[in-house]
């Protein structure tokens, strides 16, 4: 398992979605995430720019790490989602994809 900071919110992909529900990607519903993920480029990327940031998701690989965090990254990006619910300002959540 990866190393968090303090402040960091660890959640399991279930209770991610149970606490942040995020939306379906209505540009391309065969989206990869069972319909959510949203592309790095085109009419999705900038779908996801217009969005509040504290909505917004990452889902990253770093080839040690394979999770979703909050926030807009360019890093080691795979693609997006986008959440009803907004993170708490001052809040990082880690969604560890690989815990089993």
């Amino acid at each position: 398992m990866t190393a968090t900071p303090k402040d960091t919110l660890e959640l399991s992909w279930s209770d991610f979605l149970d606490r942040y529900t995020p939306m379906t990607n209505s540009l391309y519903p065969a989206a990869a995430f069972d319909g959510l993920m949203f592309e790095t480029y085109g009419e999705e990327w900038d779908f996801v720019r217009a969005q509040p940031r504290e909505r917004v998701w990452t889902i990253i690989d770093d080839g040690d790490c394979f999770a979703v965090i909050n926030g807009l990254s360019i890093s080691n990006r795979l693609g997006y989602l986008v959440t009803i619910e907004p993170v708490a300002t001052g809040l990082s959540v880690f969604v560890d994809l690989e815990a089993g």
